[in-house]
């Protein structure tokens, strides 16, 4: 049995080193326009590869900019514990350098004790370090009507 298994570890190496050299031979027999080309495709693909990752981690910085805008938002109600967000936001866009425009509605009771909807809109920055917390965000700007 040991013997099969090192009869196949030679042969999966053995493998290896074929598709290596069929590789380099492969590359070396283009001209140099053809190199470039693969170049440019393998450069391509790890910029798009890159832009996706980036455009993840934005979108979940956007979501979290709503979520974090709704605890700011609690904090200017009557009655916080009334507050009812929707699942989504009016708006949401990243302006650059870590800045983010929120808009919403929520729905809580005014001071009267009756339900009232509001609109409001905030810029939030983010800091860095972990998005659903907190203290990563700061509150630039906050207006309810």
């Amino acid at each position: 049995m040991k013997k099969l298994i090192v009869w196949g570890l030679i042969a999966s190496g053995v493998l290896i080193v074929v598709v290596v050299i069929v590789a380099i031979v492969s590359v070396s027999n283009m001209t140099p326009e053809e190199r470039e080309a693969l170049h440019r495709e393998t450069v391509t693909r790890d910029s798009i590869r890159a832009l996706k990752e980036a455009e993840r981690a934005l979108a979940s910085e956007e979501t979290m900019s709503y979520v974090i805008a709704q605890d700011f938002v609690k904090t200017r109600l009557k009655f916080p514990k009334t507050a009812d967000f929707p699942l989504l936001p009016v708006k949401t866009s990243y302006e650059g350098n870590g800045l983010y425009s929120v808009v919403g509605t929520v729905t809580a009771s005014n001071a009267f004790g009756v339900e009232s909807e509001y609109r409001w809109s905030a810029s939030l920055r983010y800091k860095g370090s972990n998005a659903s917390s907190l203290t990563s965000w700061e509150l630039v700007e906050l207006d309810m009507r």
